[in-house]
C-alpha cells in the first residue's frame, strides 16, 4: 500500500517503504509456517479418509469443509469490523446477507434433490423413468383442454365428446380506459 502511494506521488519515502516491507516479513514467514503445518494435517487426513472414500469424494469434502471455516471466519470479520454501521449501509449489508442465505438455500434444496434422484434411479431405473414421464404427463396437461374420444372397434362407431368451454375474458374492444373516444 505504501509502494502505491510512493507510486503516485503521496508523500511516502523509499525509507518508510523499506520499514514496511521488513515488518512484514515475519507475518509473511508465519504464514509460510501456519500453511505449511495446515497442509501436513489435511494430508494426514485427507490419506485417513482415502482408506473409505474415493480421492474425488474426499476433495470435494475437504473444500466443503474449508469453505464453511472460511465463511464462518468472513462473517465473524464484518461481525466485529461493522459493529457500529447504522443507517442505509447497515440496511444493505443486511440485504446482502440476506440474499446470500436465500442463495445457499436454494442452492442447497436443489442439490439435495437431484441426490435424491440419483439415489432414486439407481435403486430402480424403470420404476424412476416412469414417474418423471407421469409427473410430466400430470403438469402438462393441467390447464390443457382434454378431448375424449370412444369408439367401438367392432362397428367402427366413432363418438366424440367436446368440453368447449372458455373462461370469459374481455376483448380489446370492451375494455374501457381512461381516454375519452371523440
Amino acid at each position: 500500500m505504501k509502494q502505491d502511494e510512493y507510486d503516485l506521488g503521496m508523500g511516502r519515502s523509499l525509507r518508510e517503504i523499506e520499514e514496511s516491507r521488513k515488518a512484514l516479513e515475519p507475518v509473511d514467514e508465519a504464514a509460510k509456517a501456519a500453511r505449511a503445518a495446515l497442509d501436513k494435517e489435511l494430508n494426514g487426513i485427507r490419506s485417513e479418509l482415502t482408506r473409505t472414500s474415493d480421492e474425488a469424494a474426499v476433495d470435494a469434502y475437504l473444500r466443503s469443509r474449508g469453505a464453511d471455516f472460511e465463511l464462518t471466519f468472513w462473517n465473524k470479520l464484518i461481525e466485529k469490523t461493522l459493529v457500529g454501521l447504522e443507517g442505509q449501509a447497515a440496511v444493505q449489508l443486511a440485504q446482502a446477507q440476506a440474499l446470500r442465505w436465500q442463495r445457499e438455500m436454494t442452492a442447497a434444496a436443489e442439490l439435495t434433490k437431484l441426490d435424491n434422484e440419483r439415489v432414486a434411479y439407481a435403486a430402480n431405473p424403470q420404476v424412476y423413468k416412469a414417474r418423471r414421464y407421469l409427473e410430466v404427463l400430470v403438469t402438462g396437461l393441467t390447464n390443457a383442454r382434454k378431448y375424449f374420444i370412444a369408439f367401438n372397434p367392432e362397428g367402427r362407431n366413432v363418438h366424440l365428446r367436446i368440453q368447449a368451454e372458455e373462461k370469459l375474458r374481455p376483448s380489446a374492444a370492451t375494455v374501457r380506459t381512461a381516454e375519452q373516444k371523440p
